[in-house]
């Protein structure tokens, strides 16, 4: 089994490969080599989320033939409900907390920042009023601001 760092220009993602997949793709893991990545996102509390590797190909070959059905509805089931939210966290903490605290209720919070996403506190989970939406959203803009119900 490996850990792997992935990065592009807009973070970074550590990947576990397991020995399978690792055997077959041992020439894809070198540093400066693009590639693609099938897997499932692993959602974990208060830690780095990690994306476990089904499948790594050349990036030239990403998106060729059709991906299996099964595949696909797994990563459905890895769609967790909650309020994303993507923020430079040393800058926003305060102001989002603050809203936060004002909407009480069961909706888990992930914050992403510096190419991290992290859990918020179980106190922080919110009740996802449409004040809340939109004072996240002036905050933070629109695109940085996701509702999965």
């Amino acid at each position: 089994m490996a850990y792997v760092t992935m990065e592009d220009m807009t973070g970074s993602m550590e990947l576990v490969v397991f020995p399978k997949i690792l055997e077959n793709s041992r020439a894809l893991l070198q540093e400066d080599t693009a590639v693609a990545v099938r897997g499932r996102v692993n959602i974990r509390d208060e830690e780095a989320n990690v994306i476990v590797v089904d499948e790594l190909l050349p990036l030239e070959q990403a998106g060729r033939g059709p991906r299996p059905a099964a595949a696909v509805r797994q990563e459905e089931k890895t769609v967790r409900r909650g309020l994303y939210l993507r923020c430079n966290l040393e800058r926003d903490k305060n102001a989002i907390l603050s809203a936060l605290c004002r909407f009480p209720g069961d909706m888990p919070v992930v914050l992403a920042s510096g190419g991290k996403a992290l859990r918020a506190p179980k106190g922080f989970d919110v009740r996802p009023e449409q004040q809340l939406i939109e004072t996240l959203e002036k905050l933070l803009g629109a695109e940085n601001v996701k509702l999965i119900r």
